[in-house]
């Protein structure tokens, strides 16, 4: 397998005779990530092939720009930036890199590192100020390419004095303890912040054509980043701001009454701004991991495409709907040829865009296990952005019917060098098939 410039795994996972069931959920991790591997699809959407230039979905000349340029945010920017580095070659003029992992020496362009987290560090601050004034510079005939993934609000949105809360964690915990999905939040913070968000990017670059490439981790991929190629339709800033209005005491979290006030609307963007284009994405998180365990005797079932909700509403309803996939393929797993079926889900676990997702993991392993009752059953959970540190892996799996409710099973960790991608949490149950 070789998905990435950099293998992703720290060691390989393909185990070792005898071990069995517990080699499934790793080669379904692999398949996943192998699937969605942001460099090479972005690879895809970026090439020139003789006097031709693919750029996403459109061809154009190689010599139609002057210049092209690019600004790469999120969990996958530097697998974004390698992509388009060795697609384009010397055609790739200037560039900008901010992330939360460091910039490989192969990559000849100027980069930041920005914290996980919350927006308005003052590193991405600074990034988003930097990334606004290399599109600030670009003409008629240059090209702006947007390489997004998760995590990229951090480094375009920068705090707004009249609307943006002064703290950031209080009117995000109370809108997470609210109920209110990632999606939800991430439409909060793109009306809420000012910068590169909600077109602000494409904004800044004047008369140049931009075209945005997008690693969606399952919030949409007109979301990430705070639409920073777009402009909110008014259908989702009439639903940001009635979130907001539910879900916050604005006056309690600190942050000014005019937030919620009504205000223009932004003039709509050039026709010289491409739509957004999603070269990957969980779905095919969902189809390299069924691939991958399809060819071991394995029967692959979708449970769901995505899960809304916290881990514990997730563990609820991925436990449930595995009980009638039993049901359904009851026969079917009787067959001699059959070792056991896995089935597989995606999540965010309703963690917002650019959070650690880890937290979220554990806690849906320790509510999903006792809940399934199948014996034998493993049940898995896993970070596409990576985990790299052995005591807090990229995600694990533990057998069921383990300890109590709130217990966290015993979890054979998998570590992942983060930076190759992220489309969101790749779920996975493996149920051996009975034996008389």
């Amino acid at each position: 397998m070789d998905a990435s410039p950099s293998f992703p795994f720290m060691v390989d996972e393909k185990g070792s005779k005898g071990e069995g069931l517990t080699t499934i959920p790793r080669k379904a991790f692999r398949g996943a990530v192998t699937n969605a591997d942001a460099y090479q699809a972005t690879r895809a959407a970026l090439r020139v092939e003789g006097e031709i230039l693919r750029i996403g979905n459109r061809f154009v000349p190689v010599g139609k720009y002057r210049e092209i340029a690019f600004v790469a945010a999120g969990n996958a920017s530097v697998s974004q930036t390698l992509a388009a580095v060795h697609g384009l070659g010397a055609k790739l003029t200037q560039g900008f890199v901010a992330g939360p992992d460091p910039v490989p020496p192969e990559i000849p362009f100027r980069g930041m590192r920005v914290p996980r987290g919350y927006p308005g560090s003052r590193e991405g601050v600074e990034a988003g100020r930097l990334m606004l004034e290399l599109a600030g510079g670009l003409g008629p005939n240059d090209l702006l390419l947007a390489l997004v993934s998760a995590g990229a609000i951090a480094s375009f949105a920068a705090p707004d004095p009249e609307r943006t809360p002064v703290e950031p964690g209080p009117w995000i915990s109370a809108m997470r303890s609210s109920g209110a999905s990632s999606r939800e939040i991430s439409l909060a913070q793109a009306l809420l912040y000012g910068g590169g968000v909600d077109g602000g990017l494409a904004e800044a670059a004047g008369r140049a054509e931009v075209q945005s490439i997008v690693v969606d981790r399952g919030d949409g991929g007109d979301l990430i980043g705070g639409a920073p190629t777009r402009r909110l339709l008014p259908a989702q800033r009439a639903l940001g701001f009635a979130v907001l209005d539910r879900t916050l005491g604005l006056a309690a979290t600190g942050s000014p009454r005019a937030a919620l006030a009504p205000r223009p609307i932004p003039p709509p963007l050039p026709a010289s701004v491409g739509r957004p284009v999603v070269v990957a994405g969980p779905d095919d998180a969902l189809r390299g991991a069924a691939d991958a365990v399809g060819e071991k005797r394995y029967l692959p079932r979708l449970a769901q495409r995505s899960y809304q909700g916290g881990p514990e509403t997730v563990a609820r309803q991925f436990s449930g709907r595995l009980d009638e996939i039993l049901r359904d393929e009851a026969a079917a797993l009787k067959s001699r040829n059959r070792e056991g079926l896995v089935a597989f889900a995606t999540a965010t676990f309703d963690v917002p865009e650019g959070f650690d997702e880890r937290p979220a993991i554990r806690r849906f392993l320790s509510e999903a296990g006792p809940k399934m009752r199948h014996r034998g059953t493993l049940v898995g959970a896993f970070a596409t952005s990576g985990g790299s540190d052995p005591a807090d892996p990229a995600g694990g799996f533990a057998e069921a019917n383990v300890g109590g409710a709130g217990e966290v099973p015993k979890l054979r960790g998998v570590t992942m060098q983060p930076g190759i991608t992220d489309v969101g949490c790749l779920l996975i149950a493996v149920v051996p098939a009975p034996r008389e």
